[in-house]
């Protein structure tokens, strides 16, 4: 529970190297997540290459950050003509929340970054050019990841009672 509680997006990393164990571990708790019909349709890219990392920087106006981090993995669905697609978005999305959480456990920090959006595939155009993402692979978002080199603080939650309702929707 404290895991997820304290667990902040992190934006600022130093250049220690991570090593390739560390990295198999929050690749192996992506694994482990739930996916619909458990068709498991994540696949992901270790990005360490730093010209790639700088490329994958650039590749919206909020990933400029990126470009400092030692490692980046990009996290991208397979599907095939008969998967529900939304319903396999959300398989990868659950596992990028569980390398999220893993990183933190880790003592590393890390930042959702969106790449796959359903109204501009410019953003995915250019991922597919410097991952050279087959067009049967969705990429779907990166997590920059990396020992931070800042601290956040407790960020401000909505309220249970705002957000909750019982039995029906109930206009606040």
């Amino acid at each position: 529970m404290e895991c997820i509680k304290t667990r902040r997006s992190i934006r600022k990393y130093k250049e220690d190297d991570i090593p390739q164990d560390i990295i198999d571990e929050i690749i192996d708790c992506g694994r482990h997540a739930p996916s619909g019909h458990n068709k498991q349709p994540w696949s992901f890219i270790i990005v360490r290459d730093r010209n790639k990392i700088e490329k994958l920087s650039k590749i919206h106006e909020w990933a400029p950050f990126v470009a400092n981090a030692p490692v980046c993995i990009v996290l991208c669905c397979t599907r095939t003509k008969e998967d529900y697609k939304s319903v396999m978005y959300m398989s990868v999305a659950c596992a990028a929340q569980n390398m999220l959480l893993a990183a933190h456990a880790l003592g590393l920090g890390s930042c959702w970054t969106h790449i796959n959006d359903f109204d501009e595939k410019s953003v995915e155009k250019k991922v597919r050019e410097i991952l050279n993402v087959p067009k049967s692979i969705d990429p779907i978002c990166m997590l920059p990841i990396g020992y931070p080199d800042q601290s956040r603080s407790a960020k401000h939650l909505k309220d249970i009672k705002d957000i909750v309702h019982f039995d029906k929707w109930k206009n606040k």
